[in-house]
């Protein structure tokens, strides 16, 4: 379904957390340097708030970790890391990416939070769930870029022939 296709995209946690957390940083390899354990800890609860989402609309969503773990483990020539700041620097394709990324108004940031950060809030509001990390996200966005993605950004009201709204 579009709703678990949706929840299932990781990228839309791990993209905006890993560029808002080093919005003011030099260039640096957004996978293998962009990650250290304050936004692996910010992840992580994004992922909760994800995870717990998905099992109350009834849906089988694997944790972060897992769903890479499926997606590059067959690539990886080493045992997989079990954490995010080793798969990140140490697994493939991760730790030989050659991206550089410091563009605080890339589409990670522009795109992905209120396109995808901002309706998984809602959403996760509608259904009782207080959601306080992906309103720290998409909050730190705000101020970063001076939008307020809460007003600017896709909500419910205008998903037309949405369940919950």
């Amino acid at each position: 379904s579009p709703l678990f296709s949706t929840l299932n995209n990781i990228e839309i946690i791990l993209h905006p957390t890993i560029a808002i957390g080093n919005y003011n940083r030099k260039p640096y390899f957004f996978y293998k340097q962009g990650i250290n354990k304050k936004i692996e800890k910010q992840i992580s609860l994004l992922d909760q708030e994800r995870i717990s989402l998905g099992r109350y609309l009834k849906l089988n969503l694997l944790p972060i970790c897992d769903v890479l773990k499926n997606r590059y483990s067959k690539i990886n020539k080493k045992p997989y890391p079990e954490n995010l700041m080793d798969i990140f620097s140490k697994s493939e394709p991760f730790y030989s990416s050659k991206i550089k990324y410091s563009d605080k108004y890339s589409r990670y940031i522009e795109d992905e939070v209120p396109f995808r950060l901002v309706p998984l809030y809602y959403l996760g509001l509608e259904c009782g769930f207080k959601m306080t990390a992906t309103y720290n996200i998409i909050n730190n966005a705000c101020e970063i870029n001076g939008v307020d993605y809460f007003i600017n950004g896709r909500r419910m009201k205008n998903i037309k022939n949405h369940p919950l709204v």
